[in-house]
């Protein structure tokens, strides 16, 4: 969505995202949307933490959706897909914010084959569909809501959007308050252990000590190329952290440097005894990017 706002603004990449979702709509066994809303009738304060002699702290209910719930929202609908089936399916998920432990990560955290993919929607095809889903379904509720009128996020608002999938191919779940009390933070100082859950192998991608910001690796060929070798791999792509990725290595990972600083802390890296494959990027550049006429 990123990169198609720029190209054809964003009606016409909303248009081109709706065609793209009813086509897929087809090939997709069924769908199941999550939702979550508290009654802007609620004025009452959520009480937050608490656990392992933590204090309790009071927190206003959009604050809560805001800080609390929204971020880490990939795993709660996991969790709560989990309700209703065996807790030994596999589950893949995209990347999601740092987050407290509540309850119902407790509950799920013993699902061994639970998934977290950096960059998921960039690299993994169900997470893809997903996301263009979540953000079709989005954009329909809003101009529906203009038409009437009135805001909604009920099932029959839910119905009258998604005429693709009929009843025997979807479902709503609410995760309301009854739900609410297991997306409560246990502790402001536990947090998820996300990265323990990323998808190997990884591709480590390193950025080089230069004035380059960010953006230019984001939007470069090499970082497509990357993302394509990802999505073959069933893997993920990140950029390297000096500072706590050396714990998350695995056999099965890839190390991609540009230049003189990722070559350095590659070969360090295989110094150490910490088995990865070591890239130089023009070696992808020249096997997967079009050669300069």
């Amino acid at each position: 969505m990123a990169k198609l706002v720029p190209q054809l603004g964003l009606g016409k990449a909303y248009e081109a995202l709706d065609g793209l979702f009813t086509s897929l709509s087809e090939s997709v066994e069924r769908l199941d949307v999550f939702y979550t809303w508290y009654p802007p009738t609620r004025k009452d304060p959520i009480r937050i933490y608490g656990s392992e002699g933590s204090s309790v702290v009071d927190v206003s209910p959009i604050r809560f959706l805001e800080n609390k719930v929204i971020p880490p929202y990939p795993y709660f609908c996991a969790w709560q897909y989990c309700m209703n089936i065996s807790s030994d399916v596999q589950f893949h998920l995209d990347n999601f914010q740092e987050a407290e432990i509540t309850k119902a990560w407790v509950s799920l955290a013993g699902n061994k084959n639970l998934f977290i993919f950096p960059r998921g929607d960039e690299t993994h095809a169900g997470i893809s569909a997903a996301d263009i889903a979540a953000r079709i379904v989005d954009s329909r509720l809003y101009r529906l809501a203009r038409r009437r009128k009135r805001a909604g996020l009920y099932p029959e608002d839910l119905t009258q959007v998604l005429p693709e999938f009929k009843e025997d191919r979807r479902d709503f779940h609410f995760l309301g308050e009854k739900s609410l009390s297991f997306m409560y933070p246990l502790n402001p100082q536990a947090k998820i252990p996300i990265e323990d859950r990323h998808k190997h192998p990884i591709i480590f991608f390193v950025r080089e000590k230069t004035t380059l910001g960010r953006e230019t690796y984001e939007g470069s060929p090499l970082m497509n190329a990357l993302l394509d070798m990802a999505y073959e791999m069933d893997g993920s792509l990140k950029f390297f952290s000096e500072e706590s990725d050396h714990r998350r290595i695995k056999p099965e990972d890839y190390l991609v440097y540009v230049g003189e600083h990722g070559k350095k802390i590659g070969q360090t890296l295989r110094s150490l005894g910490y088995q990865i494959s070591l890239i130089n990027s023009e070696e992808i550049i020249r096997q997967r990017l079009p050669k300069n006429s």
